[in-house]
């Protein structure tokens, strides 16, 4: 895995999975493996090899050998629990709390006019990218909730592609209630000015889409840069 920044995005199933085998407690025992120290510690690209080698159908057996010597030595036994632990974590299903990307979409809204043809097809490359870069996570797009401009082709076409929708914006959203986008999951008002969101947006999601864009999208762009998380930048 060559960017830092796709890596860093899979942190979350990297500490889900070591908190899971932290608190398992293998069937022959009483006691949970954090008891004896037992448990190694993973990182985002160890977590993303796991993921992608259970859903793609291959050895999960493998891709723990092949990260091994990541892991600290352990005598034969320990390892054996700890790979239980891990088989557990995937089967049970509870990797899906973790494998998610929410992936954030800012820019241009009316009044600016632009070209909502072209617009769109960034939106699509951009969208592949990050499924490629991503090919194992759920994804979820994150935008400014008004059923307009680039924020209202980015969910269209997230939803056609069968992703869940979210959106984050401040109070003054409240006054365009009626033109909000339907999205899934509950939306969060944030901040009393245009803006003031941009913090908990950028907190929020995993990776961000630019498209055009003014002041705020460029604002929120720069600070993912320096966060280390991935970007996909589309001039218009």
């Amino acid at each position: 895995m060559s960017d830092p920044g796709i890596a860093r995005t899979y942190d979350h199933v990297a500490i889900a999975l070591g908190e899971h085998i932290r608190f398992y407690t293998p069937k022959c025992w009483c006691v949970n493996i954090s008891n004896v120290d037992f448990a190694p510690r993973f990182f985002g690209g160890e977590a993303k090899a796991l993921l992608h080698a259970y859903k793609s159908g291959g050895s999960l057996e493998k891709a723990m050998t092949d990260i091994d010597t990541a892991m600290p030595l352990q005598k034969l036994m320990s390892r054996f629990y700890v790979k239980e632990a891990i088989f557990d974590f995937f089967n049970s299903g509870e990797y899906k709390k973790s494998a998610k990307l929410d992936l954030g979409v800012v820019g241009y809204c009316p009044p600016t006019k632009f070209d909502e043809g072209k617009a769109l097809a960034y939106i699509k490359d951009s969208y592949n990218r990050a499924q490629a870069d991503f090919p194992d996570l759920d994804v979820t797009a994150v935008s400014g909730l008004t059923n307009v401009g680039v924020i209202k082709l980015a969910y269209e076409e997230a939803k056609r592609r069968g992703w869940r929708t979210w959106g984050i914006a401040c109070e003054k959203a409240n006054e365009f209630k009626d033109n909000w986008f339907p999205v899934d999951d509950r939306p969060v008002l944030t901040g009393d000015n245009w803006g003031d969101e941009s913090i908990y947006f950028i907190n929020s999601i995993d990776a961000l889409v630019r498209i055009g864009g003014g002041p705020q999208s460029h604002r929120e762009t720069a600070m993912m840069t320096k966060m280390g998380k991935q970007v996909y930048e589309y001039e218009l």
